[in-house]
């Protein structure tokens, strides 16, 4: 049992502890306790600098007319610092922008179909857009609603850059 200077054992008696050292150990494990909530805080505002940094997001690209027809292009961006694409579509340029929008996550050197689906009259529309990322070029192929080209739909908006 490890010995300790506050605690005094008398003649078998249970031990007893006089009222200077209870309050002298009771300083010493609030101290103790406040050193532990420290460490643990500063171990918090490690990991969270950590995941922000290994979570970080840039913007890289905006489209300068949301709004406008978007035909099949290829936009140079330096993505080369990130390992996915966050790129954010208007659903449609006729409607209301702020409300249908969507988003698809590109790894680099990969390519994914922005797809929506719904239905309109009774039949269903599939809409979707290719979109290939390879060395620092992101590009963007035809719309289509149900395979007729439709540039006016899936209108990219926004590219971000992210590190994980």
């Amino acid at each position: 049992m490890e010995e300790n200077p506050y605690i005094e054992f008398k003649n078998g008696q249970a031990p007893y502890v006089s009222d200077a050292n209870l309050n002298q150990m009771q300083k010493l494990i609030k101290a103790d306790i406040k050193q532990q909530i420290l460490d643990v805080s500063n171990d918090v505002q490690e990991i969270q600098n950590d995941v922000q940094e290994k979570t970080s997001q840039k913007e890289l690209w905006t489209n300068p007319s949301p709004t406008s027809a978007f035909a099949s292009k290829t936009i140079t961006l330096n993505e080369s610092d990130f390992d996915y694409l966050i790129i954010f579509l208007y659903r449609n340029t006729s409607i209301s922008i702020d409300t249908e929008t969507l988003s698809t996550l590109v790894e680099k050197n990969k390519r994914t179909y922005a797809i929506f689906a719904d239905y309109f009259e009774s039949s269903p529309r599939i809409w979707n857009r290719l979109i290939t990322v390879n060395n620092n070029k992101v590009t963007f192929a035809e719309a289509t609603i149900n395979g007729s080209t439709n540039n006016n739909t899936l209108v990219p908006y926004k590219i971000l850059g992210c590190k994980y």
